[in-house]
């Protein structure tokens, strides 16, 4: 059994929201009190811990997080933030010259609308390091902004067609700008980019297990994207079987997988206390930041773009419908008003 004491313990308990002093056994909160209430339960296993006035209180839960995805981006470029694009410019020629000849130069965390009018373009990028390849992710991970290094590597042209539920942003002449809208767009730029190796991948995830304790963290809901959903799998499970997992982890499945799982038997709750299945998840359309949201009415600054639509409101019915035969909770991520709409027809059952 653990004590910890001579704290101001927050208990969530409307009735009695403050205590002293908590005791912990097994896992579970064993009782909550003042000082010697608490301490009288001790006996010579006790731990104690003297908290000296310090705020005590339960784990803090992230419901929607991309837990592998920001384990990677932590080892790359950050430009979240920032507010003018002369810093921006800056710290990508930076990264650029401690980048080695035919390496990637990788970033995110850019935001065009902090930057007073400046909109990005691969000529912003082939100027700083036009010989070096770029992917630069968006703060919300539905656009990435490369260069024309990338661009070439990847093939992508002003012949190049759209790719389903994805746009490739182009000039008047129909060159592209270097803007990838949303996954499929996005695929094709970054097959051309060396993956870690899954040892690398593993340690980059428990120092961000260990960034997640540090702001109160103990519980996420890690959810699907960029296609890294076995990866994630395989990744969790590893720590987990080597005891090296200290984060409660509620896994999703990616709306591709359902039928997989459904036939495997797999079901909602799989697991024990430290890792375990959640529900199902998808995408609608895109965000709002990246103006790839499906909406009613045009963007007011871009004539004609009412977004994208990741998954067809017809493919949406069945994934639900799928998902509710298998038993599991279906979660989608829906931006713009129409795809509000639309989602609220396919969860109500209404015929489309």
């Amino acid at each position: 059994m653990i004590i910890i004491h001579n704290a101001k313990v927050f208990t969530a308990d409307p009735q009695k929201p403050w205590a002293e002093a908590v005791a912990i056994g097994n896992g579970r909160i064993l009782a909550v009190g003042n000082n010697n209430e608490i301490n009288w339960l001790a006996d010579s296993k006790t731990e104690k811990i003297d908290a000296n006035g310090r705020l005590v209180m339960p784990g803090l839960i992230d419901a929607h997080v991309h837990f592998l995805q920001y384990a990677i981006r932590q080892q790359q470029l950050a430009l979240f933030g920032i507010s003018d694009f002369v810093t921006v410019r800056d710290k990508i020629a930076q990264a650029a010259a401690k980048t080695k000849a035919g390496d990637w130069l990788i970033g995110w965390g850019w935001d065009e609308n902090l930057w007073d009018g400046v909109r990005p373009h691969k000529s912003l990028l082939d100027a700083i390091a036009p010989d070096t390849p770029m992917a630069l992710a968006r703060m919300d991970m539905h656009s990435w902004w490369v260069n024309s290094a990338a661009l070439k590597i990847a093939n992508i042209t002003a012949e190049t067609p759209d790719p389903p539920e994805s746009k490739i942003e182009r000039d008047s002449d129909g060159s592209p700008t270097g803007l990838l809208r949303e996954w499929n767009a996005i695929a094709l730029v970054k097959k051309h980019i060396p993956d870690p190796d899954e040892s690398q991948l593993a340690g980059w995830l428990k120092s961000a297990i260990g960034d997640a304790h540090r702001y109160g963290l103990t519980r996420i809901h890690d959810q699907r994207v960029e296609n890294e959903g076995d990866q994630s799998f395989r990744l969790w499970q590893a720590l987990r079987r080597k005891n090296e997992l200290t984060l409660r982890v509620h896994m999703h499945i990616t709306g591709d997988w359902i039928n997989h799982a459904v036939q495997l038997g797999l079901q909602p709750g799989f697991g024990d206390d430290w890792l375990w299945i959640g529900h199902v998840k998808a995408f609608a359309d895109g965000s709002m930041g990246s103006r790839t949201s499906w909406m009613l009415d045009d963007f007011s600054d871009e004539v004609g773009n009412t977004g994208v639509i990741v998954t067809p409101p017809k493919e949406l019915w069945q994934l639900a419908t799928d998902s509710a035969k298998g038993g599991f909770p279906i979660s989608v991520h829906a931006i713009g008003d129409r795809a509000v709409r639309e989602l609220l027809d396919v969860l109500g059952e209404r015929q489309l």
